[in-house]
């Protein structure tokens, strides 16, 4: 089992909070799926919309619960943890992202669109609302992780740390990009980006 260190224990809660919206988003989907009597247009339009708007809500909620969280763990209370609010995280869902290579706002009206368009045309609903499921679960994956780093390095700005180390995890599945960045020292503002999806190297004051 592995050991939680006080480095590694902002990933153990983005992990709680990733396996409890997913056991939540799969509830969904299958609720989505047995409430999709009917396959016409305005039908279909409707539910679709009212599952993303389901999906958006809980995973706002949970994301901003996991940011402050990790805020005032890094800050030891020291500040406000209302700083981490919805504006805050808007901010990151309106951000290009450099590992997923999209905009995460973009990317949620483009996942509804698309699962809408695919029951309008497909055979087999029940294929495309899987796989709207999986899609949906990879995105905020990352997310969560995006979230986790932010709110540390947003907690090491207000205690006016200049500089942080990424530390990269040391085991047979961390990339060679991640070892090489092992140890390297950068401004906090210039951290290079996550090298893909997950990561889960972090950053301590330098």
């Amino acid at each position: 089992m592995r050991t939680i260190t006080p480095e590694t224990e902002m990933y153990h809660r983005t992990d709680v909070i990733l396996k409890y919206l997913v056991r939540e988003y799969i509830e969904m989907f299958d609720d989505f799926k047995s409430n999709l009597l009917r396959k016409d247009e305005l039908n279909t339009l409707e539910k679709v919309n009212d599952l993303y708007s389901r999906l958006v809500n809980i995973t706002v909620e949970k994301l901003l619960e996991l940011a402050q969280l990790q805020f005032e763990y890094i800050t030891q209370g020291d500040f406000d943890y209302h700083i981490i609010d919805e504006d805050w995280l808007q901010e990151i869902f309106d951000n290009y992202n450099e590992v997923m290579k999209y905009v995460y706002s973009n990317e949620i009206d483009r996942k509804r669109s698309y699962l809408f368009e695919a029951l309008m045309s497909s055979d087999s609903p029940t294929t495309e609302i899987d796989k709207a499921l999986r899609l949906w679960s990879i995105m905020v994956g990352q997310m969560v992780v995006d979230v986790t780093d932010e709110a540390t390095l947003t907690a090491y700005r207000l205690n006016n740390i200049a500089f942080v180390k990424w530390v990269s995890e040391h085991d047979s599945k961390t990339c060679d990009y991640c070892n090489e960045l092992d140890g390297e020292v950068f401004p906090i503002d210039e951290v290079p980006p996550k090298p893909h999806p997950q990561c889960r190297c972090f950053y301590i004051p330098a």
